[in-house]
């Protein structure tokens, strides 16, 4: 049985997903398997998937003819093709960290009576090759389990967001949640990984999982997204939690679960100025570190020659 299967959905963007393919054709471990699937693009993109089909034997790639929503395909994917202990879902403009995949691996192996592992997220721009680091985690500096109860002492007192394509989730997960739900919409990773958080705790990842493209006409960042329209989803995924896991509500003694959940989200996705100059103050020091570490490499490099030459001596 494969540890970790990385699934892919696409729809209808070549330029992301040869990015992508190029990407995940490093991995070349035999643990992890990647499934990539294709919702009924157009023509070029499936003529594009047909002609590589064969040239990366690590990817599996799956095309549907009809169009069923992301949703919908993410659920045929995890219960039909996924094969592995752990899932991880990949949209297919972001970049899964390779790098890291060997150490999260062996902390999967290690912490396997865990369900759902997470990290933080780290965002970019195509163009321009402008990443921005946002600290969803502030003070966890270490991987750490996160329990239940932790958790919602946390989103009492900060945005804790917990993003979907950055948490791993053992495959029992599904089954014990009844998957990603279709009337959430591109927001039901959101739900199920709160949801999840509430029921199993987390265990926080310190190195980030991937890296997320962010697109200035998507939904999150569209004036057509309005405050009503996102207080609607969030009374909608509270109320499925109120139907659904009543054992949440009971356990944690919640008197007002929109606090709780949806005061997070709308923190999040409302105050885009104040996001971005948070994300770029933050950013700022990050790439300040990130060019000290590599202005001093040269130096540390020398000092490790230094010193196996003065040992062989």
């Amino acid at each position: 049985m494969k540890i970790l299967s990385i699934i892919v959905p696409h729809y209808n963007d070549l330029f992301f997903l040869k990015k992508k393919i190029e990407s995940l054709s490093k991995i070349e471990n035999d643990e992890i398997e990647i499934i990539i699937v294709d919702d009924g693009s157009n023509k070029e993109c499936q003529d594009y998937i047909n002609s590589i089909i064969n040239v990366h034997k690590n990817i599996k790639f799956i095309i549907h003819e009809k169009n069923v929503g992301v949703v919908n395909l993410l659920n045929y994917a995890i219960t039909k093709y996924n094969t592995a202990k752990f899932i991880l879902t990949s949209s297919a403009d972001d970049i899964v960290n390779v790098n890291y995949l060997d150490n999260l691996l062996e902390i999967l192996k290690k912490n396997n009576n865990f369900k759902v592992f997470t990290s933080k997220p780290i965002f970019f721009k195509s163009e321009n090759n402008d990443y921005r680091y946002y600290d969803a985690y502030t003070g966890f500096k270490k991987s750490e389990f996160i329990s239940p109860e932790n958790f919602i002492s946390i989103l009492n007192t900060k945005i804790f967001a917990i993003w979907g394509h950055a948490t791993i989730y053992r495959k029992d997960v599904y089954y014990d949640l009844n998957f990603f739900r279709e009337n959430h919409g591109m927001y039901c990773d959101w739900y199920f990984a709160h949801v999840a958080a509430l029921k199993y705790g987390i265990y926080y990842l310190a190195e980030p999982i991937a890296y997320f493209f962010q697109r200035e006409n998507s939904l999150y960042h569209s004036s057509n997204f309005t405050d009503d329209k996102k207080k609607d989803l969030i009374k909608n995924m509270l109320n499925d939690i109120i139907k659904d896991h009543p054992e949440l509500v009971k356990r944690f003694n919640i008197s007002n679960i929109f606090t709780l959940l949806g005061s997070n989200f709308l923190d999040v996705t409302n105050n885009n100025q104040q996001y971005k100059n948070f994300t770029n103050n933050k950013y700022k020091f990050y790439l300040r570190l990130k060019n000290l570490k590599i202005l001093m490499s040269p130096l540390y490099k020398l000092k490790s020659f230094l010193i196996k030459y003065i040992k062989t001596r």
